[in-house]
């Protein structure tokens, strides 16, 4: 019952932000800094839980 099936960082269709920092080499904090602009369409919040298209 503990067993967690892991999917493939490239099977998925969102990440965290750690997730999409390390797939696109690019820092936590650039993808910070690109989520925070206003119009920015590769993010998704649930609740307050950030998300990368």
């Amino acid at each position: 019952m503990g067993k967690k099936k892991e999917v493939p960082i490239w099977e998925k269709a969102c990440m965290t932000s750690e997730e999409a920092a390390a797939y696109n080499n690019i820092g936590i904090n650039k993808i910070d800094e690109l989520v925070k602009k206003t119009c920015c369409p590769f993010v998704l919040y649930v609740g307050w839980k950030k998300l990368i298209k």
